[in-house]
């Protein structure tokens, strides 16, 4: 599992996405980061329970994101 700490510039909700079995919520959140001494933004997206509790943040809120990164070849 990874880390990152960033101050939130964007939060979105637009999309629910479907499923043969439920429909999920897509939130996106974006972190500014300072790395290496040049601001990024860093883009996550979530689904389902996770999305729904991102969106009781609010930009400029400082948060700690826990993540992994996968892949599908």
């Amino acid at each position: 599992m990874l880390i990152m700490t960033g101050k939130i510039v964007m939060i979105e909700s637009k999309e629910i996405v479907k499923s043969e079995i439920d429909r999920f919520m897509k939130v996106t959140l974006v972190l500014v980061k300072q790395m290496k001494g040049v601001k990024r933004n860093v883009c996550f997206e979530s689904y389902g329970k996770v999305a729904k509790e991102i969106l009781n943040f609010r930009n400029g809120e400082r948060i700690r994101v826990y993540f992994t990164i996968d892949s599908v070849p």
